[in-house]
């Protein structure tokens, strides 16, 4: 379980509310908490939702946000996958996971980052 002070702000979209949690976990560990607390890890369906999940946590962070969060995105080497089960529609992930499986953190531009999922990240959630 997560201590209410790990939260941030929610910022809601037209279908969803994000948190951005400022508490560092690693991927694994991250979506157990938000299914636990919310629905599942954030999950990125287009552009357009990328740009404005970015904006909205902006909004949230008075501006500008400094720390890469883990996103629902995993990647083995046969596949890629939304955390929720969704199928990947759209992408933003930079870098090469080689044999290895990876996951994806959103940075601070919107572009996301292919890391290993045990290393720890703060995270970001949804519900609608």
């Amino acid at each position: 379980e997560i201590s209410s002070t790990a939260f941030s702000s929610p910022v809601n979209s037209s279908l969803t509310t994000f948190q951005y949690i400022l508490g560092s976990r690693n991927q694994p560990d991250a979506q157990a908490a938000c299914r636990g607390n919310y629905i599942d890890l954030a999950t990125v369906y287009s552009d357009e939702d990328n740009t404005q999940l970015d904006n909205l946590l902006r909004k949230a962070g008075g501006g500008a946000w400094t720390w890469a969060g883990w996103i629902g995105l995993y990647r083995s080497q046969f596949s890629v996958k939304w955390s929720n089960g969704d199928p990947v529609t759209f992408s933003n992930m930079a870098g090469d996971c080689g044999t290895s499986s990876c996951c994806a953190v959103m940075k601070p531009d919107g572009s996301w980052e292919s890391l290993q999922c045990t290393v720890t990240r703060y995270f970001m959630c949804y519900e609608q």
